[in-house]
């Protein structure tokens, strides 16, 4: 029997796509739900792999260390397993010890502020009534704000409030209840794989080279390379973190900026968050310093972008280097695709997949022009 051309299998994978395009088209909604459904059953899933990442980036020193002190320890197979039982537990009291330090660094200032606010709140509306006064006449926001007052702060506006609030709180709690089942059912699910990590692995390759050896040549590789960019990427990120957090802490102190350690802390952890984490962080500090001073939130924001530009230009290449290798269009996509589905998770998830993919595609392009060169 001859084999079809390359012709015919070029017209038969383009009619394929085209009907698929068109089905998607058709059906669109329900392609939309199916995806939905399926983001909301692995959702789970996804964040217990990031979990187990950032996990397995103290629990592979602690191995190392634990490893070396019970090497003369005659515990036999039992080793192994205990090895990894306690380098698991160090790792997550690690992150437990992190967090814990971290909410009692902020909670105080953040408290301070929240209540300077409050406290502040009627000044400054006496200061917005006065400006418009002598700017805008016209726009008579005193006598606005009693209406407002008038008509939204009575009995049955409140009653009607709370009223169409309702069904929006009740499915508040249900999304809130849903993100705690799922951070709990991840958790679990990190335990199981970072305690089982090369069982497992040994597990998907013996399954692959048993039943497709030919899928296996292909996927074994790229998995490989997959783990090395979340690994780098991973570990990067939280790296400099850490440098940005010190270094907004020190150029705070340095120019006697007010709340410098809730501030840096918060920029720190924040810039763990590709592409958003620096925006969320500006913001939320800026808005917390104007509350104490606003000329010291607009040099805070001035010294942040410069300190933002050094680490973009200076610190962030050598400290995660080309681990990922993608534009910023391309880190933006991944942010994109990956937090739509999955939301923060799919974020670390999405660039390291797409660094990947880019990479995949780039080489095969290369030896496409080479032996078409050739």
């Amino acid at each position: 029997m001859n084999k079809p051309s390359p012709a015919f299998r070029r017209a038969a994978a383009l009619i394929a796509f085209a009907a698929l395009c068109f089905g998607v088209a058709l059906y669109w909604q329900q392609v939309c739900r199916f995806f939905s459904s399926a983001a909301a059953v692995f959702r789970p899933i996804v964040l217990a792999a990031v979990i187990a990442f950032f996990v397995n980036l103290p629990m592979r020193l602690y191995e190392k260390w634990l490893g070396k002190l019970l090497a003369r320890a005659r515990l036999g197979q039992k080793k192994d397993t205990l090895v990894r039982a306690l380098s698991m537990l160090l790792s997550f009291l690690t992150f437990v010890a992190v967090l814990v330090f971290v909410v009692a660094l902020l909670y105080p200032q953040l408290r301070q502020s929240v209540t300077q606010l409050v406290r502040s709140l009627p000044e400054y509306g006496r200061r917005l009534i006065e400006w418009s006064q002598e700017y805008l006449p016209g726009l008579d926001l005193e006598t606005r704000i009693q209406e407002f007052i008038q008509k939204y702060m009575t009995m049955d506006a409140l009653q009607n409030l709370l009223s169409n609030a309702a069904p929006h709180l009740f499915s508040l709690t249900s999304s809130t209840a849903s993100v705690i089942t799922d951070f709990v059912l991840a958790l679990m699910l990190s335990f199981y794989l970072l305690l089982s990590k090369n069982k497992l692995v040994r597990q998907a390759k013996s399954v692959l080279n048993a039943y497709a050896p030919r899928l296996a040549r292909v996927v074994l590789p790229v998995a490989t390379r997959l783990n090395d960019k979340f690994r780098k990427f991973l570990g990067g990120q939280i790296t400099e973190a850490v440098i940005l957090g010190m270094l907004c802490f020190i150029g705070m102190t340095v120019l006697s900026l007010p709340y410098a350690p809730l501030v840096s802390t918060l920029v720190g952890v924040t810039a763990v968050i590709p592409i958003f984490g620096a925006y969320i962080g500006a913001i939320v500090s800026a808005f917390l310093i104007l509350m104490d001073n606003p000329l010291s939130a607009v040099i805070f924001l001035v010294f942040l972008v410069v300190l933002q530009q050094v680490e973009g230009n200076l610190i962030y290449p050598r400290v995660v280097g080309d681990s990922i290798g993608l534009s910023g269009l391309w880190v933006l996509l991944a942010v994109i695709v990956g937090g739509g589905f999955f939301g923060i998770p799919g974020i670390f998830v999405g660039i390291p997949v797409m660094s990947v993919i880019y990479d995949l595609v780039r080489e095969d392009l290369a030896r496409r022009r080479t032996a078409a060169k050739g």
